[in-house]
């Protein structure tokens, strides 16, 4: 039987963006070019109410350490015993080490300046490792072992934050008033908001010195985003989805939201996202809607560590999706919840 200690314990090594996605976009649409007057805003912070804007720009390291820098003060807010055990969990149960090969450089890079800039507080690179794979780990204890226990045990009575209920839309063309393309998304948490979200919600505005700049919606401590937008018009969120059955998991593959960052840094188009997408190794259940203000196109990408297929916006111009798999060889791949709403498209 497979086991969560043998599910940990397989290397892989994820691939990059590369060229040829590049090219497929460049193809099809005009490449995106930063305005040459542009200059990057310096890393600042601003509050406005709860909610934080923060610009980031440089290296990822650079960028890293000024995240722990301007938002040192909430990221001490976490819970002591949460760090310790974060700690721990990333260095003597090998969580860091699983996360670490499994992740984009870029996010090694960038959680080892957020972890010199937060030393103080006990963060390790190897614990903010740990947080950047955290939507694979979160699966795992939520939806596996569970499982593993013959789903005598749901984690969600005893957690139950890791219960949600996320929902997302796109309408464009003929279904909009003024016939632009337009992308929303809910973070909902049915049974008990996560206070640290709900206190920390933050905006960074992120100006890598390689990609594109973008926004990204996120908590402090977080290198990764839940939701966000690019300076080409590239719009994405991610819904979670709970497995029908362990094997809907894989040992190899890529964090959802870190390969979510890499589409808001690189990709020009919908097409070049789709492309990326498609090609990388898939690990776990997620759904990630994924539009382009610029050509109106959009896709819900219905992804199983064993499968993905794409539903795209149609002549009706609306798209949406909640928490559900639609298309036929995907629905029996989630798990069915009583009284659920399915996603659909239009």
């Amino acid at each position: 039987m497979t086991n969560t200690a043998s599910f940990l314990g397989q290397d892989h090594d994820v691939q990059p963006l590369g060229s040829n996605n590049l090219a497929v976009a460049a193809s099809v649409s005009p490449q995106f070019q930063i305005d040459p007057n542009w200059c990057p805003i310096p890393a600042r912070r601003e509050d406005r109410g709860k909610v934080k804007l923060v610009w980031l720009h440089g290296t990822p390291y650079e960028m890293g350490y000024q995240h722990g820098q301007l938002l040192h003060d909430e990221i001490a807010c976490l819970p002591r015993w949460f760090i310790t055990a974060l700690k721990l969990a990333s260095t003597h149960l090998g969580l860091g080490k699983f996360a670490r090969q499994r992740s984009f450089p870029d996010v090694i890079d960038e959680c080892a300046g957020l972890a010199a800039a937060t030393a103080d507080l006990g963060l390790t690179v190897e614990s903010c490792l740990a947080i950047a794979f955290g939507d694979v780990f979160q699966q795992l204890l939520r939806d596996s072992i569970p499982m593993l226990l013959g789903y005598q045990v749901d984690l969600r009575e005893f957690l139950p934050a890791l219960d949600l209920g996320c929902s997302q839309m796109v309408a464009a063309g003929s279904a909009t008033v003024d016939g632009r393309l337009y992308h929303g998304d809910s973070l909902d948490c049915p049974r008990q908001p996560m206070s640290y979200w709900l206190n920390h919600p933050t905006v960074f505005v992120r100006q890598p010195h390689d990609g594109i700049p973008h926004v990204a919606i996120a908590v402090p401590g977080a290198v990764w985003p839940n939701s966000g937008l690019n300076a080409a018009g590239i719009s994405l969120a991610l819904n979670t989805v709970r497995p029908a059955r362990f094997g809907e998991l894989r040992r190899s593959g890529c964090s959802h939201v870190q390969m979510m960052a890499q589409v808001l840094k690189q990709a020009t188009s919908y097409i070049a996202a789709r492309s990326f997408i498609s090609a990388q190794p898939q690990m776990k259940s997620d759904l990630i809607l994924v539009a382009d203000g610029n050509t109106q196109q959009a896709g819900v990408f219905e992804i199983t560590g064993r499968q993905l297929t794409v539903r795209e916006l149609n002549a009706t111009g609306v798209l949406y999706a909640t928490n559900h798999f639609v298309t036929p060889q995907m629905q029996h791949r989630v798990l069915a919840i009583a009284g659920s709403v399915d996603s659909a498209a239009g």
